[in-house]
């Protein structure tokens, strides 16, 4: 702990919420609070937490608002109270939809490493993290923040910091992807704070996504095959498209492949395909991995996949996209506590193997590692009334680390909706959440949804 004088320890001066207008939503409250960058001495740099509320629209305004949570890490939750706002418009009618900035995200000192790429932007092809992005990123950012101290437990008690400025004694938070560990861990800081938790794909706290995908991929390419087998349509346009597949996936065996793409000439390897169709995985672009295997079966040309794997690997260089505190969360929670026997046994004979632990592990290799509470890891125990959801060929959290997290959550539901991805919203899944917040219980709810959500 670092020592300061008792008056060091008074909190900065609180902000204030003034009318302003959200493009496609209308008029709407937003403002800054001031929060101690280095929480442990409450003193020195302050960073302005960004915070946007749309008003309850009706006249029984409830007193509990419903909180959203972001992913990524790195994701802006005030960039997306628009989206977001229009999808919840009904739980707008009694509550607030509160949109606060995690620090190092959106408008809360966001931590970026924007573009262009030094080496092009195929360059992420081989790397994910191309070095010399990486390593001039943490030397700029270094002059602008402590990137040892972004982690979620200090974003966590920012956002329990500012809730109490804005008046909100208990919250329904709404969490997704990335988004549901930052609910765990508000969970097991702020218990009291919370009415409701929503966590939509599902990352348990013992689980680093990023050592654990490569069997989560496989997992969930199985499912797609499975469906399409199942499928007399699907399976007709497309016969024999599991061994299709793996056949593609042999022609890595050699080494990368030289392609030519619209950023000119790239070495693509089995990493870099793999990385592709687990973002492929992700959403509405699973069902272009059969169209695209058949292609490239016919043709012998791995250019779609190529070209989606710059496309996808472009937030590394996004200047939106807060990089950097992506790499100070995932440096500091997950990578440090990766080992090499962990990663032989996790990933050999995978489509993936340990490309994507490895190419984080070299780019924190340049980055930082902050410190962490000694119970971080600890999977969380609430009897806080919850609802989990999960999509069932989703790539990253499967629906499996949803049943895990629910096991230990003695008042939750757990939804997974068939060929879903990463993150399913529909019909099924908003009543769900519905209810859970109007009634403050999982009574009623179920725990099937349609596929689509």
């Amino acid at each position: 702990m670092v020592g300061c004088q008792e008056e060091t320890l008074q909190p900065p001066p609180s902000g204030e919420l003034a009318e302003c207008v959200i493009t496609g939503i209308g008029s709407a409250l937003c403002g800054s609070f001031p929060v101690y960058e280095d929480r442990v001495a409450m003193s020195g740099r302050t960073l302005g937490i960004a915070v946007v509320v749309l008003p309850a629209t009706g006249a029984d305004r409830r007193p509990d608002p419903v909180v959203f949570l972001m992913g990524g890490p790195g994701e802006s939750a005030t960039g997306l109270a628009a989206a977001y706002g229009s999808f919840y418009a009904g739980l707008r009618d009694e509550r607030d939809l509160v949109f606060i900035d995690q620090r190092g995200t959106g408008l809360s000192n966001r931590l970026a490493c924007p573009g262009p790429l030094p080496g092009g932007p195929g360059s992420v092809l081989g790397s994910l993290f191309p070095p010399d992005h990486i390593e001039a990123c943490r030397q700029r950012l270094a002059g602008e923040a402590n990137l040892r101290l972004y982690a979620t437990h200090l974003a966590v008690d920012d956002l329990a910091e500012v809730l109490t400025r804005l008046g909100y004694d208990r919250v329904n938070l709404n969490g997704g992807s990335f988004g549901t560990r930052t609910v765990q861990v508000f969970l097991r800081r702020h218990p009291s704070k919370v009415r409701t938790a929503v966590m939509n794909a599902v990352a348990p706290i013992d689980r680093n996504i990023y050592l654990r995908g490569a069997a989560n991929v496989d997992t969930a390419l199985d499912v797609l095959f499975a469906d399409c087998e199942a499928d007399a349509t699907c399976a007709n346009n497309y016969p024999g498209i599991r061994i299709k597949f793996w056949d593609l996936v042999s022609e890595f065996d050699q080494g990368p492949i030289e392609l030519q793409l619209s950023v000119g000439t790239v070495r693509f390897d089995r990493g870099d395909f793999g990385y592709a169709v687990r973002g492929m995985l992700y959403g509405d672009l699973a069902d272009n991995i059969l169209a695209w295997t058949w292609e490239a079966f016919l043709t012998g040309d791995l250019s779609r996949f190529a070209e989606y794997a710059v496309q996808r690997s472009s937030w590394v260089a996004s200047a939106t996209f807060a990089t950097g505190m992506h790499l100070s969360v995932i440096c500091t929670e997950d990578i440090p506590f990766t080992t090499d026997a962990e990663i032989d046994a996790l990933t050999a004979g995978t489509l993936l193997g340990s490309t994507l632990i490895d190419r984080y592990r070299a780019a924190c290799d340049r980055w930082v590692e902050g410190a962490l509470p000694s119970d971080f890891h600890a999977p969380v125990v609430s009897d806080v009334p919850a609802l989990l959801i999960s999509g069932q060929r989703d790539p990253a959290t499967p629906p499996a680390w949803g049943d895990e997290v629910a096991s230990r959550l003695t008042n939750a539901r757990h939804i997974v909706v068939p060929m879903g991805g990463h993150g399913v919203a529909g019909p099924c899944t908003y009543e769900a959440e519905r209810l859970l917040v109007t009634q403050a219980s999982t009574e009623g709810i179920q725990t099937t949804c349609p596929p689509g959500g």
